[in-house]
């Protein structure tokens, strides 16, 4: 797993981009890649975001690209909020 990081100090960030394998699998789903980068980053899982997962046909590998967020706050003014809810599997319930 190559792991290539862009630190990015005004919007409080770090951006990622890696190369996963997945020999003899389909493409990762965004659960699973959000899992194996939060183990290898030791990171939150609730303030990584995973902006684009990319399988190149015939290959065994898969290029992500990911926000790792330093805090909360900078996830919520950053991001828009179906996305939110999207990666952390949350539903908002309806009064």
């Amino acid at each position: 797993m190559k792991i290539h990081k862009i630190d990015s100090k005004l919007l409080n960030r770090t951006e990622i981009n890696v190369e996963l394998p997945h020999i003899g699998r389909a493409t990762l789903s965004n659960k699973e890649v959000k899992e194996l980068l939060s183990k290898e980053l030791k990171a939150e899982e609730n303030l990584l975001v995973i902006r684009h997962i990319h399988g190149i046909y015939g290959r065994e590998y898969s290029k992500v690209k990911a926000l790792l967020y330093k805090d909360k706050e900078s996830l919520e003014r950053l991001e828009r909020k179906p996305k939110i809810k999207k990666e952390n599997g949350k539903e908002e319930t309806k009064k």
